[in-house]
């Protein structure tokens, strides 16, 4: 259900977006504001891959785009996975929180690449026949990643990016060092004159 959602929101705001196009011009121009929002679904790696099923959350960032195609941006999001089916069940989740710098290679589609660090707000809950546990983390994350930009609107764009993220939790917390996850985020860009 979940999954129908979020691509019901994307597509919902992917169609407004086409509806109210009037000059189909770049978003994304030097010296202004903007805020994006995305739905992502999250591979997990390694032993995470063995315990938890692909993750589904969002994303929502603020930022400033500078001349030269640079972009810094603070941004945060949810992102969860559910155990897989065994002796317990439960829940992993994770609340990012970074800096942002991505490089746009300029034009109406437009590829980039970016890096973020910051930290991740950990968490996650288990139910072991019948018990409740649950053990919360906060560590450092760093993402790196690409993606394609394409304007729709007059100050509005789609994105679709694909990244890395490093989660730097302890061996008290996961039985991966770091925790390595493959999110794909699809989302909508808004710039402010």
């Amino acid at each position: 259900m979940k999954k129908i959602l979020v691509l019901i929101s994307l597509f919902m705001l992917g169609s407004a977006s086409f509806v109210l196009a009037d000059s189909g011009t770049d978003s994304s121009a030097n010296g202004s504001m903007f805020f994006q929002v995305n739905g992502d679904t999250s591979f997990p790696t390694a032993n995470l891959a063995n315990q938890v099923n692909q993750g589904w959350g969002g994303e929502g960032s603020v930022g400033f785009r500078f001349p030269m195609n640079l972009e810094l941006a603070v941004e945060s999001g949810y992102d969860t996975y559910s155990a897989k089916n065994g002796a317990f069940s439960g829940m992993w989740n994770m609340v990012p929180l970074v800096l942002k710098l991505q490089y746009d290679f300029g034009g109406a589609s437009a590829p980039y690449l970016f890096v973020a660090g910051g930290f991740a707000f950990n968490s996650k809950t288990a139910n072991f026949f019948g018990l409740n546990l649950s053990n919360n983390e906060t560590d450092f994350l760093e993402e790196a990643g690409v993606g394609i930009s394409i304007a729709m609107a007059s100050n509005s764009a789609f994105y679709v990016q694909g990244k890395i993220e490093v989660d730097n939790t302890t061996s008290a917390y996961a039985s991966d060092v770091p925790t390595i996850v493959f999110p794909v985020n699809a989302g909508i860009r808004f710039s402010m004159d």
